[in-house]
């Protein structure tokens, strides 16, 4: 079933109209022509009277209004709460932070407004294992494990800078083979 706010659906408008109209003819048939000089109509092996059967059809007929003016009111009921929710719900995040920011992310006050105080992530022990070992192999490669004299020899111990090669000057071209007889590929026999 569809809703389009604030209106009732067609679907269920539709299917409410046809049961009333189905069971609204049932009673209307009762008074008929049809049926002049019955008085007593058996179905399912139970005898009823043509007033009780009427009734029992009109009975429909009004719950079925009844529930379709229900259903009405109910969607419009709905659309205004769903806009009213819309304009307040930006407003009561905003008091959440506002909240968190006076009492504290974890603190109880925040209950007793509605919100549930913020939790601390739980590690598993082999996270925080992990994270150990991490940071011992940082420290054995950054030098932070060490105490402040060992640090001060590192840094007093710092490799020289390596001398500036002298610049190469060329001096000379290479010089050429001698010619030989059969276009340089080797001696001629």
């Amino acid at each position: 079933m569809s809703r389009s706010t604030g209106t009732i659906s067609a679907t269920y408008a539709t299917q409410k109209a046809t049961k009333i109209a189905e069971f609204q003819a049932c009673a209307d048939g009762m008074d008929s022509a049809d049926l002049q000089g019955v008085d007593v109509i058996t179905l399912n092996g139970v005898d009823w009277k043509k007033a009780d059967l009427k009734a029992k059809f009109l009975g429909v007929v009004t719950a079925a209004k009844a529930t379709l003016a229900a259903h009405q009111d109910l969607s419009t009921c709905v659309a205004s709460e769903k806009a009213v929710e819309t304009e307040a719900t930006p407003l009561r995040n905003g008091m959440k932070g506002y909240l968190k920011t006076r009492f504290g992310k974890q603190s109880p006050k925040l209950q007793a407004w509605g919100f549930a105080p913020d939790q601390q992530p739980v590690k598993s022990p082999q996270v925080k294992a992990d994270a150990v070992q991490k940071a011992k192999e940082t420290r054995a490669i950054r030098g932070t494990n060490k105490g402040r004299k060992q640090k001060a020899q590192i840094k007093a111990t710092t490799p020289e800078a390596p001398a500036a090669a002298a610049p190469q000057t060329i001096t000379s071209s290479p010089t050429p083979k001698p010619a030989t007889g059969n276009g340089g590929s080797g001696p001629v026999a």
